[in-house]
């Protein structure tokens, strides 16, 4: 065989090739930005829904520790979580730019929030409390606390755990700490945004 002709089927073959594998990525990434449009979705909707139904009653509930005479619980549940590193929060600053009144609106995340590896991202798995005073992460070896007038953003995010996404919460603080839980448990967010309202409200009169 001439070798031009062999050189014109072996460009022929790597071309056919490229184009190929460049088809199979682009139907898997529509098929990534279809999961993550249906979950942001079904999500902003189940926030609205939550929004329209929520009631601003507290129900103090008992918890196995003793809290200060002004401190009240009224939440408590199992949560898994991470604290963003510096690296994340530089990407995302515009999270501490957010008005009150951009809260607990998915339009205002930019995307999603990537974990690749649980080593990368070390979780935290245990009981959250919220109280009157402060959100308490109880974790066997550590305690975590946020105190809520620290917390100047509360807002809903979708993230994307090892190519799976699903809905979060963040909480991010005036010490530019952000706090990322993953639940979709839309009415824990609502109370945490509500109570921190109350407390930097008070903390300003």
């Amino acid at each position: 065989m001439d070798i031009k002709w062999l050189i014109i089927i072996v460009f022929a073959s790597l071309l056919l090739i490229a184009i190929l594998i460049l088809a199979i990525l682009a139907f898997l990434q529509q098929k990534r930005i279809k999961q993550y449009q249906k979950i942001k979705t079904n999500y902003q909707k189940e926030i609205n829904l939550a929004k329209t139904a929520f009631n601003k009653n507290l129900n103090p509930i008992k918890i196995k520790y003793e809290l200060p005479d002004n401190e009240i619980c009224y939440l408590q549940q199992k949560i898994k979580g991470t604290i963003l590193s510096q690296k994340k929060i530089k990407k995302n600053l515009f999270l501490f730019e957010l008005k009150d009144d951009q809260q607990f609106l998915l339009t205002n995340l930019n995307g999603f929030l990537n974990f690749r590896s649980h080593k990368e991202n070390p979780d935290y798995h245990g009981d959250i409390y919220l109280t009157n005073q402060r959100v308490l992460i109880d974790e066997v070896n550590k305690a975590i606390t946020i105190w809520l007038a620290d917390i100047i953003t509360v807002l809903p995010t979708i993230l994307n755990i090892n190519d799976t996404f699903q809905p979060g919460l963040l909480l991010i603080t005036k010490q530019k700490s952000v706090y990322c839980f993953w639940t979709d448990d839309v009415k824990m967010g609502l109370r945490i945004n509500e109570l921190s309202q109350q407390k930097r409200g008070q903390k300003g009169d």
